[in-house]
């Protein structure tokens, strides 16, 4: 097995925190807009989807992802399609 300097470790470890992290602000970005344009309390919204206000707060500030099957149910609810790209 080849082995990996800490140089290169360290750079991976950047790139999926750094990944994440834009994934995390495509989400809350994506789910905030979503509930303005249903105008929308985050408590009706919350309740709509069957998550806690305190989930949605965590996501619409970018601390969490939303789990898959939050994510179909957000889509299912409102009507909208959901398009991943794995890169």
């Amino acid at each position: 097995f080849p082995t990996r300097r800490s140089s290169d470790l360290n750079e991976v470890k950047s790139t999926a925190f750094y990944k994440e992290n834009n994934l995390k602000i495509d989400f809350q970005l994506a789910v905030h807009q979503l509930r303005k344009d249903q105008q929308m309390s985050q408590k009706q919204f919350a309740e709509a989807v069957g998550m806690k206000v305190s989930r949605l707060k965590r996501i619409e500030k970018g601390e969490v992802l939303p789990q898959m099957n939050e994510i179909i149910t957000l889509a299912t609810v409102f009507d909208k399609a959901i398009s991943f790209r794995l890169q």
